[in-house]
């Protein structure tokens, strides 16, 4: 079992909250995975000490909570500041650094509405393929066009993918949003292989 003392929570979503030490940056951060812990009363900024076991799900570094204590509230963190979203998208050199980290990426287009086509699991893509995901249920609509000053969330790695996990509508620095036709055209037959194809 482990003890992380004095860390600040920067995420609160379903089954799952985050944490990242005070001063944050790489490797500062970390998802803390609650299952039948009620955590409803934590909010970003509560600075905890939490109680858990350490393992890797699916190549998701996190911890299994077991217990945790609030020990006092500051202002939530600032979010580290990314160069270029490809930086942290699934493949970018510092997408492992900051998994579990509150980051904020600008300059985003919407790239691609519907990018595990024929399934739809609630995932966009913006600017340097990076993958926006929905943790916190349907916060924004996107279409072709959609263009952001910057996204905040907490990176995260899911199903083989890194993305980012915005927390509420105000993580969205919207410029425009595109067409509400704009979408990305998803036919299940361009997304099958022929049959017989390896």
């Amino acid at each position: 079992s482990l003890t992380f003392a004095e860390v600040v929570v920067t995420g609160v979503f379903g089954d799952t909250f985050f944490v990242q030490e005070k001063t944050g940056g790489p490797y500062s951060g970390i998802a803390c995975y609650a299952g039948t812990v009620n955590f409803s009363m934590l909010s970003p900024g509560d600075v905890i000490t939490v109680w858990g076991t350490y393992y890797e799900f699916y190549d998701l570094t996190q911890l299994t909570v077991e217990d945790f204590e609030v020990t006092e509230v500051v202002s939530p963190p600032e979010p580290f500041e990314i160069v270029h979203p490809a930086h942290v998208a699934t493949g970018g050199p510092l997408s492992e650094m900051f998994e579990g980290v509150l980051v904020r990426v600008s300059d985003l287009e919407t790239i691609d509405t519907k990018p595990d086509c024929p399934h739809d699991f609630g995932e966009f893509s913006v600017t340097g393929d990076l993958r926006i995901d929905d943790m916190a249920k349907d916060l924004w609509d996107p279409h072709l066009g959609d263009a952001f000053a910057a996204i905040t969330g907490v990176l995260h790695y899911t199903f083989g993918e890194f993305k980012l996990e915005p927390r509420t509508m105000e993580d969205f620095e919207v410029i425009e949003a595109g067409a509400m036709s704009a979408l990305t055209k998803c036919i299940e037959a361009d997304c099958i292989a022929p049959e017989g194809a390896a």
